[in-house]
C-alpha cells in the first residue's frame, strides 16, 4: 500500500478533481501570502487571518484522525489547538484580555522614548 498506492491514486484522479484541488491550493497559498505580508507590517487584521487560517483546518484534522488516525496526526492536532488558544489570548483576539485597545496601548508604551531609556544601559564614565 503505502506511498506507491497514494501516487497511483493521485495519477488516476479526473482532471476536474485535479483542477479543483489546484484551485483550493492556490487560494490557500494566496491566503498565506496575504497573511505573511500583513504580519510583516504588524496589521491587526493579519492576526485574525492567522487565527482563521489555523482554525479552518481543524475539522479536517479531526476527520483525518477519526478515519486514519496516527500518533503524528494527533500530535499535530494538539499543536494546532495550542496555537489557536495562544492566538486568542496572547494577541487579545475577539476582545479577550482587553482586546485591541489594550494591545495598542502596550505597543505605544513599548515604542516610546521611555521604553528606549529603560532598555538602554547607563553610560559609562571615562573620567576616572
Amino acid at each position: 500500500m503505502g506511498i506507491l498506492h497514494e501516487l497511483d491514486r493521485l495519477f488516476s484522479l479526473r482532471s476536474g478533481t485535479l483542477r479543483e484541488v489546484g484551485i483550493a491550493l492556490l487560494a490557500y497559498g494566496v491566503l498565506e501570502g496575504v497573511e505573511a505580508v500583513g504580519l510583516w507590517f504588524t496589521k491587526r487584521w493579519a492576526e485574525y487571518l492567522t487565527f482563521l487560517a489555523t482554525t479552518i483546518l481543524l475539522p479536517l484534522e479531526v476527520y483525518e484522525i477519526v478515519h486514519r488516525g496516527t500518533a503524528l496526526k494527533v500530535i499535530g492536532f494538539i499543536i494546532n489547538v495550542a496555537v489557536v488558544v495562544y492566538l486568542l489570548f496572547a494577541k487579545r483576539l475577539f476582545g479577550l484580555r482587553g482586546g485591541g485597545a489594550v494591545d495598542e496601548k502596550l505597543r505605544a508604551r513599548d515604542m516610546s522614548w521611555d521604553a528606549i531609556e529603560r532598555a538602554t544601559p547607563p553610560a559609562l564614565s571615562l573620567a576616572g
